[in-house]
């Protein structure tokens, strides 16, 4: 799979900071799910990105930012195929496990690319430098019986021995309740238990047996049979399952069941509320492997920064009658962070605006290819008044020059995993160039004076970082995330350091956006892929209805968003639907509008959302504009 090198950068979605680290292990997970499709594909097995990739698909177009696994399902018989034939298809490096093939006793079936710890350029390189082993877990859903009588003996039992080989402590010798748990299994089931084998081994066989009872042609619906006979959930109609279709997910399009908002609402109702919740293991995922990996380079605990606590003792007041002054940026994106800085200082002396050099480092933190974006070609943006110069790296003295401020937007030294700029352009070695370093963040996340457990976990990627001892002053964004940051810094630094931490972090305000300062009246309205085909005929219906509201509402012109993977997807499996589509749209011209690129940019001048989920949904919420969720089996439009 192809990658830009950017990809791997440090990204802000939704307002969560996403490290390097997790993109490159997102990425080695891409990796192996399209060498399982390959498998599918081969032989005609049906999968589909399923739990949190599904709904990071619907919601998000890609991974859900705050997730760090990837899981997709596949029906029995097409899960039962797979297992048959993934040994001999699959990369040799890869390994299967699951009940039958290890010591692995879970529901599913992990698949994953080595079982230990591989440093071979080959590996590293495929798997976007990450060593270790990484894997996807396949889950399955059995049919369910229509004959309610004979489902509920089968959910009996498969309960009663699924129960056991999950609970039960199978220490030799046996207590005697175990063991009258076991007794009762044989007889029930009619099966011979070895007490001295594997029995929770054995008890997963047989509970396998009563899994896989009913067939295809006896049911209409599906199940993950272990949570819908604990908890009554995870069923859902057949034919959510036929044909599946196409989302996009990061770089690439993923299959998702046709009917993908019907069985997201089944498992979390509001699907298209962000929250930052769910996961069933440690976040994230990779940290033992990934400590474990430095441990055994050699490298102290993998690239996180662990000053002394006496190396936090200082801070100073920004005065900004400076004379000149030196801007260090990466890319120009990070300009609009500093604008303010590089504004206030030209009114009392000279600025000078520089790109760093950087470098894409590989997993043991080598650097590879020297990148310098190229400035002058943003003349003028940067350059706003004749005190504002554009300098260049290979020409100017950094010591000799000794600029009275030094403000840079990289301050991770070389404790960022995934890039670095020039080792001469570190905040150790700043701080001994000027009499004033700051560092300004060129990211503004969600404010959070009380961050959730996912968010402290990330933030010790971007909070605890050289800037905090080696600049004068951390420039953020906001006043929750000030007290965040402070008191995740004392909980590792002490108590006695709050009152630095409190002079040290100062929060600026950030430019408003004026695209909306006035109405526009324009509504972001979403046509989506699964209701289209699971519904087609009520969503022509609605589509007709809701024009007809807009016809006689001239306050309101719809902008009607049909992606292109939308398209493809309906010319492939329903191409009536899209000429139908097409054709209301272009015979309506004159009350509605139709686009088809730059989402976000759309998503950025409408004053509110219509439709289902989407990616282009989440930006409404954050940005607190008003969010109609369609309910197609409403027809009267009140929600209009």
């Amino acid at each position: 799979m192809e990658f830009t090198p950017s990809f791997f950068e440090e990204e802000i979605r939704d307002g969560y900071y996403i490290s390097g680290v997790m993109k490159r292990y997102w990425a080695a997970q891409m990796e192996i799910l399209m060498d399982v499709a390959k498998v599918c594909e081969k032989y005609n097995i049906k999968w589909f990105a399923d739990y949190g990739s599904l709904l990071g698909a619907a919601r998000h177009g890609g991974f859900i930012p705050w997730d760090d696994d990837l899981d997709i399902s596949m029906l029995r018989d097409d899960y039962m195929k797979f297992l048959e034939v993934a040994p001999k298809e699959l990369p040799s490096n890869y390994r299967l496990h699951n009940f039958k093939i290890s010591e692995y006793y879970e529901n599913t079936t992990r698949v994953v690319n080595t079982d230990g710890i591989v440093f071979h350029p080959d590996f590293t390189s495929k798997y976007h430098e990450i060593p270790y082993s990484v894997g996807i877990d396949i889950f399955f859903m059995d049919y369910i019986s229509r004959d309610k009588e004979a489902e509920k003996k089968r959910e009996q039992v498969y309960s009663q021995v699924a129960s056991a080989a999950v609970s039960c402590d199978f220490t030799l010798p046996l207590s005697k309740d175990v063991e009258d748990i076991l007794s009762l299994i044989e007889k029930i089931c009619n099966k011979k238990i070895d007490r001295q084998g594997n029995i929770k081994k054995q008890l997963y066989y047989i509970a396998e047996i009563y899994a896989t009872e009913f067939t295809e042609k006896e049911a209409d619906q599906v199940a993950v049979l272990n949570h819908y006979v604990d908890r009554g959930s995870h069923i859902y109609p057949k034919d959510y399952f036929e044909n599946p279709i196409k989302l996009k997910f990061e770089n690439i399009t993923i299959n998702v069941p046709r009917y993908y908002t019907g069985k997201l609402a089944k498992d979390y109702g509001n699907y298209y509320l962000p929250t930052r919740a769910g996961g069933l293991h440690g976040y994230p995922l990779y940290e033992n492997n990934e400590q474990a990996t430095y441990k055994y380079l050699g490298a102290e605990d993998f690239f996180r920064y662990k000053p002394t606590p006496d190396m936090i003792n200082s801070s100073l007041p920004v005065d900004v009658t400076a004379g000149k002054v030196l801007i260090l940026i990466r890319h120009i994106e990070d300009f609009e962070y500093v604008k303010g800085f590089v504004l206030s200082y030209s009114e009392t002396g000279q600025v000078y605006v520089m790109a760093m050099p950087y470098y894409y480092r590989d997993f043991t933190g080598r650097f590879l290819d020297p990148n310098l974006d190229n400035l002058s070609q943003y003349q003028d943006k940067i350059c706003l008044n004749e005190n504002i110069h554009i300098a260049e790296y290979v020409s100017y003295n950094l010591q000799a020059e000794h600029p009275d401020v030094i403000i840079t937007t990289n301050a991770y030294d070389g404790y960022n995993q995934v890039y670095s700029v020039n080792p001469e352009l570190y905040t150790d070695k700043l701080k001994a160039c000027t009499d004033h370093l700051i560092y300004v963040q060129p990211f503004v996340t969600e404010a959070m004076a009380s961050p959730d457990e996912k968010t402290l976990k990330m933030m010790a990627y971007y909070v605890n970082i050289p800037a905090i001892t080696n600049c004068q002053n951390f420039v953020i964004w906001s006043e929750d995330n000030k007290t965040a940051y402070i008191n995740f810094l004392v909980e590792i630094y002490g108590e006695e350091k709050r009152k630095i931490f409190e002079k040290k972090i100062i929060v600026c305000q950030k430019d408003k956006k004026t695209v909306n300062k006035e109405k526009s009246g324009k509504l972001f309205y979403y046509l989506n892929l699964a209701e289209c085909i699971y519904h087609s005929e009520k969503t022509i219906a609605k589509l007709k209805a809701n024009i007809a509201i807009f016809k006689g509402n001239s306050s309101i012109r719809p902008a009607i968003y049909l992606d292109d993977n939308l398209k493809r997807e309906l010319a492939s499996h329903k191409p009536e639907v899209l000429s139908e589509i097409e054709e209301i749209l272009r015979n309506n011209s004159e009350y509605i509008d139709v686009c088809c690129e730059e989402p976000y940019k759309l998503a950025d001048e409408a004053d509110a959302y219509y439709g289902d989920a989407s990616p282009y949904l989440v930006p409404f919420y954050i940005d607190k504009k008003p969010v109609m969720i369609a309910n197609i089996d409403i027809m009267t439009n009140d929600n209009l």
